[in-house]
């Protein structure tokens, strides 16, 4: 089974997520490269939107991505930030990192997922004395694995760390749990792995 129907198809984890958002709702695709990915979210949710931040050149891509033309007049934001310098968008109840974590070491993976905490935070403060608090906001962690979880997860670990560099790996579950922890987020819950591929449900600590 192809993996974005693992995660979208009828018990998926991210079509579950989506499930659960009220109308309206904004999910912001970070790292989400020409946006197949976010096209295939909006499909599902007719009534969500998706903002997509990702690099200069990777955003020029996506905006003449034609899979993502239904939905670019008015569903659609594609942002251009490095997730380096920080989250855009401080309005979204899903903040989706789909195969992003896998590429960096463990000081960036923090400094990445601080950002997006700031993002939460920035938006409960704002939306805290309204009905639409955003203290549900999560933040889903998509990746290959765990580690633990097979002999081929280990291969693709070897793999990751010639492509990306030093530092570049697939992780353990608790790996992952403590660049969580370390970036100021809490992990609620782990989705088990299916089909080498498995979901991690972040959120602000309570």
């Amino acid at each position: 089974m192809e993996e974005d129907e693992i995660l979208l198809g009828g018990s998926g984890v991210v079509r579950g997520l989506l499930a659960g958002l009220a109308p309206g709702a904004v999910v912001v695709d970070v790292g989400g490269g020409e946006g197949s990915f976010a096209g295939k979210m909006l499909a599902v949710r007719p009534d969500i939107s998706v903002v997509l931040q990702e690099q200069a050149v990777t955003c020029s891509a996506a905006r003449s991505n034609p899979a993502l033309a239904p939905y670019a007049e008015d569903r659609l934001r594609v942002v251009e930030r490095s997730f380096f310098d920080g989250i855009e968008e401080t309005d979204g109840q899903l903040y989706v990192l789909k195969y992003i974590l896998h590429n960096w070491g463990d000081d960036d993976c923090v400094r990445i997922l601080s950002n997006v905490r700031v993002a939460l935070e920035k938006a409960l403060s704002k939306n805290n004395h309204a009905s639409g608090s955003n203290g549900d906001a999560r933040v889903l962690i998509i990746e290959h694995g765990p580690v633990e979880s097979s002999p081929e997860i280990r291969l693709l670990d070897l793999h990751m760390a010639v492509l990306c560099g030093k530092g570049a790996s697939e992780r353990s579950t608790e790996e992952y749990s403590k660049l969580v922890e370390a970036s100021g987020l809490t992990l609620h819950r782990a989705h088990p792995s299916k089909g080498g591929v498995y979901a991690m449900e972040c959120g602000l600590p309570a």
